[in-house]
């Protein structure tokens, strides 16, 4: 009777410590990839001054030439992540029609004819209307029109290296989204979006370290603006406006906040009504 307990307990501590030996996997694998970041965000910076011809590269003896390139791979960069929104698939729900609504909304004036080309989307979110949208080709058309409208001048602007950078990001339950800002006559203008679809594990985490993920993800993503410049992050969650200061119970994001330590910013807190193109952006497909 006495080697009964024991027997019991076998398999807990096996599953327990098949669950601990995954976990430090994953931790190692996290680990790797955070240096990995860093790394990036040094090569990328090393080598967009090598083509501004900030740094001479001695086997490139034409600064016009590589400054030339430098430009291209700024437009090729904005052109990738303008194409993820003008091919993102349609709202399939009043909440992600509000936030499309909101993106561009936030940018009517640029827009002509606002309301009368929004009006078909507009009406799905009325009260009364039914949580699952209705689609018809009105609002096929007051989408697309809507999205060229937003990856388009006068609203997408390309990136001036001497303005500073506001970093816009949210994250969902299926997705992060991030919206590079740049000031001009007052107003913040996008001038690159992205977005990314998370992961099995990555859903799995709390709203918290997913709204952290979405900025380290967002700084990995635009490093060649921001590594050697001063930024602003803006988020709308605001236990992220200690992320600086590393100031979490949570070893995942003291992690991350260290491995951001590399690049000086600092963090605003906006609305979430204010954080118009990130949050659609961590919406879609």
């Amino acid at each position: 009777m006495a080697t009964r307990p024991e027997i019991c307990k076998e398999p807990s501590i096996a599953a327990e410590r098949q669950e601990r030996k995954e976990k430090e996997e994953a931790d190692r694998k996290e680990r790797l990839e955070l240096e990995k970041m860093k790394l990036d965000a040094e090569m990328k910076l090393l080598q967009a001054k090598i083509e501004a011809g900030i740094i001479k590269n001695e086997s490139d003896g034409s600064g016009a030439r590589t400054q030339s390139r430098s430009r291209c791979n700024i437009i090729g960069l904005q052109d990738e992540n303008v194409e993820k929104v003008r091919n993102a698939s349609r709202p399939k729900t009043k909440r992600e029609v509000r936030a499309f609504l909101g993106l561009v909304g936030y940018y009517k004036e640029f827009v002509p004819n606002f309301a009368a080309v929004s009006a078909p989307l507009s009406d799905l979110v009325c009260k009364g209307q039914p949580n699952i949208v209705n689609w018809d080709d009105s609002q096929e058309r007051a989408y697309n029109s809507l999205k060229v409208a937003v990856t388009s001048k006068p609203v997408l602007q390309l990136p001036d290296v001497n303005k500073k950078f506001f970093l816009r990001t949210d994250a969902s339950d299926r997705g992060l989204g991030a919206a590079l800002m740049q000031e001009n006559e007052g107003t913040l203008f996008p001038v690159a979006y992205a977005s990314k679809k998370l992961t099995d594990r990555e859903r799995k985490y709390s709203v918290t370290e997913r709204e952290a993920l979405a900025f380290v993800w967002g700084v990995k993503k635009f490093s060649l603006y921001l590594y050697g410049t001063v930024f602003t992050l803006q988020t709308d969650h605001g236990a992220l406006q200690f992320l600086n200061a590393a100031k979490f119970g949570s070893p995942r994001i003291m992690r991350w906040a260290l491995a951001l330590q590399v690049y000086n910013f600092d963090v605003q807190y906006i609305k979430g009504s204010e954080n118009v193109g990130a949050d659609y952006l961590g919406r879609i497909e």
